[in-house]
């Protein structure tokens, strides 16, 4: 995924050389026709190139999922029958929107998001200039040794994959409330010390959040996205309270 809020950074230039590499092998697309059931347009591709990327639906992202590491796809062409192809795609994305352009979690180690840079000077004709060593180009990348080993399934260690860029993408996903919660959490254990905080669901919904969200709402988000420990018996506690300067 490459992502820059900024123009003239390159990645539709990019893009433009790539088909210059892989000509009809290579499909560019868009978000709606990964969201289309007919995919007769690129699914027996090797590369296929979504620019503009909005993806906002978790049904399109977990096929998008599937097929980064499946090896089949049912090839879907309207007035024909299905039929199953061996599937080699590689996705590549493209979007100015750096915070939420696609669905993505902590635990995602399927998407590689790279930050794009602004060129530090705009040169008209780099396509043409590309595009003329483009043979050069295949030669070096086909004699070259691999820098990274095969570590995971997507060959990158997972670490190498968690990006800022990525990290970014990541907060820019959660909910209002949750990241309300993390503020107030981080707050009282970075600015106050405490390394444990414990406090009931009523206390966080009525107290933290001012009553502006449902209870069962918050708690399936501290279920489902912040993980917390739930305590399973009734204990007495005190939990911390920012009272002006004082701790009570």
């Amino acid at each position: 995924c490459l992502v820059s809020k900024e123009n003239n950074t390159g990645k539709s230039t990019f893009g433009k050389l790539l088909k210059a590499i892989f000509k009809g092998n290579m499909a560019t697309i868009g978000n709606a026709d990964l969201e289309n059931d007919f995919n007769g347009g690129w699914a027996d591709r090797l590369v296929i190139c979504c620019e503009e990327s909005f993806i906002d639906k978790k049904k399109t992202i977990e096929k998008i999922k599937a097929l980064s590491t499946g090896d089949k796809i049912q090839i879907n062409m309207k007035g024909v029958d299905q039929i199953e192809i061996d599937f080699f795609g590689k996705f590549i994305f493209m979007s100015n929107n750096e915070d939420n352009f696609l669905i993505a979690n902590e635990h995602d180690e399927r998407f590689w998001v790279r930050r794009v840079p602004k060129a530090p000077k705009e040169i008209t004709d780099l396509l043409e200039q590309m595009e003329g060593e483009v043979e050069g180009f295949l030669r070096f990348l086909n004699e070259r040794n691999f820098s990274t080993k095969k570590d995971s399934r997507m060959w990158f260690a997972p670490a190498l994959l968690k990006t800022d860029a990525l990290k970014k993408l990541v907060e820019g996903n959660k909910s209002a409330a949750e990241r309300e919660i993390r503020a107030y959490v981080r707050n009282m254990m970075l600015e106050y010390g405490f390394s444990e905080l414990q406090y009931t669901l009523k206390f966080m919904v009525e107290e933290v959040l001012r009553k502006r969200y449902e209870s069962n709402y918050i708690e399936r988000l501290f279920n489902e996205k912040i993980r917390v420990k739930k305590s399973l018996t009734t204990t007495r506690f005190k939990y911390p309270v920012i009272k002006g300067e004082f701790i009570g």
